[in-house]
Parts: structure tokens; sequence; C-alpha cells
């Protein structure tokens, strides 16, 4: 276990990036219980609908949060530099928390920032891996 030392923030995040993906999860369910939506009828495909804005930045974590894991994994088995890791991975957090807020908020440029950014700290998490074996 000592070895995870170096990495406890990276390991940490993957904690935080369950906690926000639950809080997601909650936040849908109790907006469509909020609106009266019907379990297991679609949500109405509209930005303009906090249920739909809600319902999609639920599953666009859920898309990314396997690479994610799957890349602090390598880098941690591949003993990729700490720092850049941790970095990384705290990136990845805050950018996913920027990008939720700013998907309920209805900010379209903010979220695509945001969106970017954690696009860029996955890149980022995987490079620092994949020089371990250049």
């Amino acid at each position: 276990m000592a070895y995870f030392v170096d990495y406890q923030t990276a390991i940490m995040v993957v904690g935080f990036v369950g906690l926000l993906m639950f809080i997601q999860l909650l936040m849908a369910d109790v907006i469509a219980l909020k609106l009266k939506h019907v379990p297991g009828y679609p949500v109405e495909h509209n930005h303009d609908h906090l249920l739909f804005r809600a319902t999609r930045t639920h599953l666009n974590m859920n898309e990314s949060v396997a690479i994610f894991i799957t890349f602090v994994i390598f880098a941690l088995l591949s003993q990729a530099s700490p720092s850049v890791v941790n970095m990384s991975a705290l990136f990845y957090l805050v950018s996913r928390i920027a990008y939720m807020i700013f998907y309920y908020l209805d900010v379209k440029l903010a979220r695509s920032i945001a969106f970017s950014l954690s696009l860029f700290s996955l890149i980022a998490v995987f490079m620092a891996g994949i020089m371990q074996w250049l």
C-alpha cells in the first residue's frame, strides 16, 4: 500500500468522481419527481428544460468516467509521475463539477469549455502513463 501513497490525491479524486455521479443521479431523479415525469418514459430532448439538462449531465459523466478510471489505473500501474497524475485527476474533477454547474444553468459556452478541459485532463493522465513505456 505504500506505493499508492504517492497517488493518494488521484485515488481520492476517483472517490469524489463517484460522489459527483451519485449527486448527478439524485439531481436528475429529484427534478424528475418535482416535474412529475413518469418513470420509464423518455425525457423530451430540449435544452430549455432542466430535466433534459440534468439527465444529459449525468449521461455525459457516465460516458467519460470509465475512460477516467481506466487511465488512472493505467497511470498508477505504469508508475507515472505522481504529480502529473494527481493534478490531472484533480483537474478532471474540477472541470466535471464546472461542466455540471454550467449545464444545469444552461451556460453553453462555459459548459463546452469545461467539457474540453475535462478531455484535456483525460489526455494528460493517459500521456503520463504512456510516457513510462516510451
